[in-house]
């Protein structure tokens, strides 16, 4: 059993701290960039409801020239997580900018909004490494205000579904109502497991899945396959994720580290 666990960390460790993550992760973008690029291209599928030739035609092409950057700079940025890596920031930046674009391009305004949040706790969590390395802590307080603000942010949002400003905010036509939801609660629930990470606990990339299986639905719905891709392959992230990290606090000896805070 001890044999095994050993494996499993190893493989675990060598696949995050090698360049063999990058290869594994960009290769999967480009090809998928390629395939979604091809279909739009001869008609065969739509991109936000949009198709070939339609006067939003743009749309659907600037989706698809920022989002192979993003997703390339997104999973970039994932590997830098995954090693407690000050490098994480600029990448996340960049591609968070990115898909704040795409995102509204493609009517999930309210994920577009939570980057907002996302770009604070990433530059936090980067002054955090950067001052007092990967085993900084972050005070309870302040966790305690960022969770009240992420609930009402979601009550927020949840309230404006259905309002009379609702078109000024999901702009696009197409956006379907329970897309609306999903843009939501899913957008929120990132954000929740962006502080989680922060906070360096593992049980940030079990939120993840959760928010990730609702967005793959619908990211598919819209006919934006190149971040539904990328959202699958988050997907097996966060499980290897939580796998790593947990062996990682359980094992520190057998990584060669001290054990993960999660307090």
């Amino acid at each position: 059993m001890k044999k095994n666990r050993k494996i499993i960390i190893s493989k675990i460790d060598n696949f995050w701290n090698t360049n063999l993550s990058f290869y594994v992760l960009f290769t999967i973008v480009i090809i998928t960039a390629i395939i979604q690029i091809l279909l739009f291209v001869f008609g065969i599928t739509s991109i936000s409801g949009i198709k070939k030739g339609s006067e939003l035609e743009w749309v659907s092409w600037l989706y698809l020239i920022l989002s192979i950057p993003s997703a390339l700079l997104s999973f970039t940025s994932e590997i830098y997580s995954m090693r407690i890596d000050k490098k994480f920031l600029i990448p996340s930046i960049i591609s968070s900018l990115f898909s704040m674009i795409t995102f509204v391009a493609g009517g999930m305004i309210w994920s577009s909004i939570a980057i907002v949040f996302i770009l604070f706790l990433d530059l936090f969590r980067f002054r955090l490494i950067n001052k007092e390395g990967e085993n900084y802590l972050i005070k309870k307080k302040f966790l305690l205000i960022v969770i009240l603000l992420i609930f009402g942010f979601m009550i927020l949002g949840l309230l404006l579904i259905n309002s009379s400003i609702e078109e000024l905010i999901w702009w696009n036509p197409n956006t379907k109502d329970f897309i609306k939801y999903i843009d939501v609660i899913c957008s929120s629930t990132t954000i929740i497991g962006i502080l989680l990470i922060a906070n360096k606990n593992k049980y940030a990339f079990l939120v993840f899945l959760f928010g990730d299986i609702i967005f793959i639905i619908a990211f598919s719905f819209m006919s934006q396959w190149l971040t539904a891709i990328q959202i699958i392959v988050f997907l097996w992230i966060d499980i290897v994720g939580f796998l790593g990290w947990h062996f990682k606090e359980k094992y520190p000896e057998e990584w060669n580290q001290k054990p993960i805070n999660n307090s």
